[in-house]
């Protein structure tokens, strides 16, 4: 069934340009590119225009890969207290 979203994927094998991901309605990404995409100066003018953050397999959080995580958790928190927009964290397991 047609939604109408432009889907893309952004992962170590891919890249965008900052066009596709403006036209972009949900992005599909490593924790690892999101955390290196949204640190840098142009990704953070991106991260505006995030409502929704889902991080599948949160109990990774205790694992190698938890401190990427818990950056992104908490850049996202932060942003939200700085700009008073809201952003929905979701974590499934």
């Amino acid at each position: 069934k047609e939604y109408g979203l432009t889907v893309r994927e952004l992962s170590g094998d891919s890249s965008l340009s900052r066009q596709q991901i403006a036209e972009t309605q949900l992005l599909v990404t490593t924790p690892e590119k999101f955390d290196v995409v949204t640190r840098q100066g142009e990704g953070r003018a991106f991260t505006q225009l995030i409502k929704l953050v889902i991080i599948d397999e949160i109990h990774l959080l205790h694992d190698e890969r938890g401190p990427v995580l818990e950056s992104i958790i908490a850049r996202t928190i932060r942003q939200v207290e700085s700009t008073a927009e809201p952003i929905r964290l979701v974590g499934l397991s």
